[in-house]
């Protein structure tokens, strides 16, 4: 079933929407659900799902500062740092990394500035026999935006379904083979929301 998270953003926060191959949506990070999502959804025969922002902004590489600054702090720990030290360490990483966000902001590159420095390329490229022309800047521009939808797949996990014995001789106590059927089911975290991850290509 091929399944895509959707990316928008409302009053300035993202929300992530994960929707059916017939774009019916089956999960949010919008929750609690309200009663008319719900009953819209019961009506489809689909029953609403719960994203967490987090695992969502990982696979849209959102950088997680909390818990980078926790991947740093390990080295620390590891020295023995009184848990003072190692509080105030973290302090500093998120600061730091926030502060260079802030202080790099300008110097990221725009598209227009892109588009003419394709533009430039294109009219200044070996335009010698065999040579395979680069993309126009027309083509190239939107493989550079952020994507919005992502194919994704629900990490599953595979449970008991049922118990049942097979072989059994009537009238004897024991006789038979217990054997174990499963069943995959999605895969939760600790909230209750699906565990998503990027589709392979």
């Amino acid at each position: 079933m091929g399944l895509k998270l959707i990316k928008t953003i409302d009053d300035g926060w993202p929300v992530y929407t994960l929707r059916r191959e017939d774009n019916r949506r089956i999960a949010t990070t919008r929750w609690p659900f309200d009663e008319p999502s719900l009953m819209i959804a019961k009506g489809a025969g689909i029953e609403l799902q719960k994203l967490s922002h987090e695992n969502c902004d990982e696979i849209f590489g959102v950088v997680d500062v909390e818990k980078l600054a926790e991947y740093s702090v390990q080295e620390v720990k590891e020295s023995n740092a009184d848990f003072y030290l190692r509080d105030v360490y973290k302090e500093f990483f998120i600061e730091g990394f926030n502060k260079a966000m802030e202080l790099n902001k300008d110097k990221l590159f725009t598209l227009e500035d892109i588009r003419m420095a394709i533009a430039y390329g294109e009219k200044h490229r070996d335009m010698d026999a065999g040579k395979v022309p680069c993309q126009t800047f027309v083509e190239f521009i939107p493989s550079l935006q952020q994507p919005t939808e992502i194919e994704v797949e629900i990490e599953m996990v595979k449970v008991v379904d049922k118990t049942k014995v097979v072989g059994a001789v009537k009238g004897v106590k024991g006789s038979g083979h217990k054997i174990k059927t499963y069943k995959s089911v999605p895969k939760l975290d600790e909230k209750g929301c699906l565990i998503l991850k990027k589709t392979e290509q």
